[in-house]
């Protein structure tokens, strides 16, 4: 490999790293679920008892917690370990799960299942795979997702396609995003002050009319 190749491949680590991070962070945000099972309530169950471990900074507890989530198929659970340093398990037993539960998802989301499509993203966002990452999110987009939506014009931002990534957050209501992000030249896009006021103004009015 020569050196240039070797930089663009270091480059483009960079970027899907980055990339991958805030997309998690955006997902967890988002997360929710359509299932109803019994299984997944006692994940979600798990799941919510590791946040209050981790609140009260008993991270044993918490990762025990996780843990047992993450086996029973919570995707909630796989982006909160990723996203925090403090609950210590093996990158193997990430992987392990995260490959699971994108099996067991992956009939519902080819289906057209938007919220498994979702969690299927974020299972692959785990994974570190980005071309499925976006691909699931993309459609589940496509289908109104909101947290898709989101995220996805996140992703574009983050690739240099703002046009469309732009879009995508318009259309999920995305305006204070937007906002700080021309206020500030951040997630890609570029200093506008004027386009900051103006979806300043829309998010305003959204914000009047939920009173």
């Amino acid at each position: 490999m020569n050196k240039s190749q070797d930089n663009a491949q270091k480059k483009n680590t960079f970027y899907w790293g980055g990339v991958l991070f805030t997309t998690l962070l955006f997902l967890f945000i988002g997360a929710c679920s359509g299932e109803n099972s019994s299984d997944k309530q006692k994940a979600q169950a798990q799941y919510e008892l590791g946040k209050r471990y981790f609140d009260e900074r008993n991270f044993v507890k918490a990762t025990e917690c996780f843990k047992k989530a993450a086996e029973q198929g919570s995707v909630d659970a796989l982006v909160w370990i990723n996203l925090n340093k403090e609950i210590e398990i093996r990158q193997e037993d990430k992987i392990k799960w995260a490959r699971k539960t994108a099996d067991g998802l992956k009939k519902a989301a080819e289906q057209g299942n938007a919220e498994a499509q979702m969690d299927l993203s974020t299972c692959y966002a785990v994974l570190d795979m980005p071309q499925e990452m976006t691909k699931w999110t993309r459609k589940a987009a496509e289908q109104g997702h909101k947290s898709a939506m989101r995220s996805l014009g996140i992703l574009l931002l983050g690739k240099g396609e703002l046009e469309e990534g732009v879009e995508w957050l318009e259309k999920a209501g995305q305006y204070e995003f937007l906002s700080t992000g021309y206020t500030f030249g951040l997630y890609g896009l570029p200093k506008n002050q004027d386009k900051a006021n103006e979806y300043k103004q829309k998010a305003d009015e959204i914000k009047r009319l939920q009173k």
